[in-house]
């Protein structure tokens, strides 16, 4: 029998994507879907892969797609339910839309998260807490939150044990941690000088 992968990635697709008008994960950056970006990293630096999204157009991915237990819940719920869907104690969490995420700054989040239930990045005094590491531990907390319509990521984050990274030090781009919304977003970084992630 083989052993049970030690690192899940997981993608969050689950949005709603109404100020985008279509579907996010799908919406072509420089010619690659945005969802690309993100597997592509992840690949580098998890065992096994996972989908979370309430859409059946992600179905023809190569990945498990699970759709949120308590739906309309925001990020928290995708999160909730990548947590009960995972067989791995350790997860990488990712938005589908942060395109410019680098497996470099994912590697630091794994170095550094120990026995926190939860590690995310701080960067130039932002925390960011759709690209973390998340403790499988967190799923049971994390639902009574939920069952309370407690849905903000920060409160969670609070309660939670975390552990924050600074990485503002680091040489990161300022665009690292971009969440692409909007056309007008897409607009702006659709274009072959933009440094993608997956480069160290």
């Amino acid at each position: 029998m083989n052993p049970l992968p030690l690192v899940t990635g997981v993608v969050l697709a689950g949005g709603a994507s109404s100020r985008m008008g279509t579907s996010k994960a799908r919406v072509l950056l420089n010619g690659k879907p945005m969802i690309g970006y993100v597997t592509d990293v992840l690949s580098a630096v998890t065992d096994t892969i996972m989908v979370i999204s309430n859409s059946d157009d992600l179905a023809d991915l190569p990945y498990p797609v699970y759709p949120d237990v308590f739906r309309g819940c925001g990020p928290l719920g995708g999160i909730h339910s990548a947590l009960t869907h995972t067989t791995t104690e350790i997860n990488v969490v990712v938005s589908c839309d942060m395109p410019f995420v680098t497996s470099h700054i994912i590697r630091v989040l794994l170095d550094a998260q120990a026995s926190a239930m939860v590690t995310v990045p701080v960067h130039n005094g932002n925390t960011e807490p759709l690209c973390g590491v998340y403790s499988r531990r967190a799923a049971t907390t994390i639902e009574k939150l939920l069952q309370r319509q407690q849905w903000k990521m920060m409160d969670a984050l609070k309660i939670l044990t975390t552990t924050y990274v600074d990485v503002s030090s680091m040489g990161i781009a300022d665009h690292c941690f971009t969440n692409i919304n909007t056309p007008g977003e897409l607009q702006k970084y659709d274009r072959p000088s933009t440094h993608f992630q997956g480069e160290d």
